[in-house]
């Protein structure tokens, strides 16, 4: 069997530009991968600051507080 020249090369050249979009397409995927761990990685590593607020749950001291103008008017 005979190999002509230039025989195989719209194949080949098809995969060749298959082949590089493939790449091109792993190493975008690679660095969406890697900007989203940096992300991640901040997001971990900042101190989380809460602050808190001391609540009166006392029913005796909260009807005294709404009766006060009545019970103790003052003028």
């Amino acid at each position: 069997m005979e190999v002509k020249l230039g025989q195989g090369w719209e194949e080949a050249s098809k995969f060749e530009l298959a082949w590089e979009n493939r790449v091109k397409m792993d190493v975008d995927v690679i660095n969406m991968a890697w900007e989203m761990q940096q992300v991640v990685d901040e997001i971990g590593n900042e101190e989380i600051h809460t602050e808190e607020k001391k609540l009166t749950l006392d029913p005796v001291a909260k009807a005294l507080n709404s009766l006060a103008p009545t019970l103790f008017p003052t003028g």
